[in-house]
Protein backbone atom coordinates (compact mmCIF):
# COMPACT_ATOMS: atom_id res chain seq x y z
CA UNK A 1 0.00 0.00 0.00
CA UNK A 2 1.71 3.27 -0.96
CA UNK A 3 0.62 6.52 0.91
CA UNK A 4 -0.97 9.64 -0.58
CA UNK A 5 1.57 12.16 0.34
CA UNK A 6 -1.29 15.11 0.01
CA UNK A 7 0.53 18.28 0.81
CA UNK A 8 4.57 17.74 -0.15
CA UNK A 9 5.69 19.81 -2.83
CA UNK A 10 9.29 19.88 -3.92
CA UNK A 11 12.70 17.67 -4.50
CA UNK A 12 12.94 15.25 -1.86
CA UNK A 13 16.13 15.56 -0.54
CA UNK A 14 15.61 13.34 3.39
CA UNK A 15 13.49 11.46 4.87
CA UNK A 16 13.15 10.99 8.87
CA UNK A 17 10.67 8.49 10.62
CA UNK A 18 10.12 9.67 14.78
CA UNK A 19 11.35 7.06 16.85
CA UNK A 20 8.61 6.72 19.33
CA UNK A 21 5.34 8.28 17.48
CA UNK A 22 4.38 6.09 14.79
CA UNK A 23 2.77 7.78 11.68
CA UNK A 24 5.05 10.83 12.38
CA UNK A 25 7.34 11.35 9.55
CA UNK A 26 9.57 14.38 7.84
CA UNK A 27 10.62 15.46 5.10
CA UNK A 28 13.26 17.65 3.31
CA UNK A 29 12.65 19.03 0.48
CA UNK A 30 13.46 21.87 -1.88
CA UNK A 31 10.52 23.43 -1.14
CA UNK A 32 10.81 23.33 2.63
CA UNK A 33 10.45 21.28 5.41
CA UNK A 34 6.95 18.96 5.45
CA UNK A 35 5.53 16.95 8.45
CA UNK A 36 3.04 14.35 8.11
CA UNK A 37 1.42 12.76 11.08
CA UNK A 38 -0.83 10.01 9.86
CA UNK A 39 2.14 7.48 8.09
CA UNK A 40 2.38 10.30 5.05
CA UNK A 41 -1.11 10.60 3.93
CA UNK A 42 -1.22 14.59 4.30
CA UNK A 43 1.97 16.75 4.84
CA UNK A 44 2.53 20.33 6.10
CA UNK A 45 4.78 22.73 5.71
CA UNK A 46 6.20 23.85 8.95
CA UNK A 47 8.71 25.60 7.42
CA UNK A 48 8.95 26.49 3.63
CA UNK A 49 11.58 30.31 3.70
CA UNK A 50 14.07 27.96 2.07
CA UNK A 51 15.16 24.61 0.53
CA UNK A 52 15.58 21.70 3.52
CA UNK A 53 18.55 19.45 2.39
CA UNK A 54 18.37 16.73 5.56
CA UNK A 55 15.75 16.32 8.57
CA UNK A 56 15.98 14.07 11.70
CA UNK A 57 14.48 13.51 14.88
CA UNK A 58 16.21 13.41 18.36
CA UNK A 59 17.06 9.49 18.52
CA UNK A 60 15.18 10.35 22.68
CA UNK A 61 12.90 11.93 20.78
CA UNK A 62 12.65 14.34 23.42
CA UNK A 63 14.29 17.10 22.12
CA UNK A 64 12.39 19.81 21.34
CA UNK A 65 8.39 20.09 20.27
CA UNK A 66 6.54 19.46 17.24
CA UNK A 67 4.45 21.26 15.61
Amino acid sequence: MRAAARGLEGEIFGVSAHPHEAGTIAIATSSGLYLARDGGETFRRVDGRQAATAVAFDIDGKSGDLP
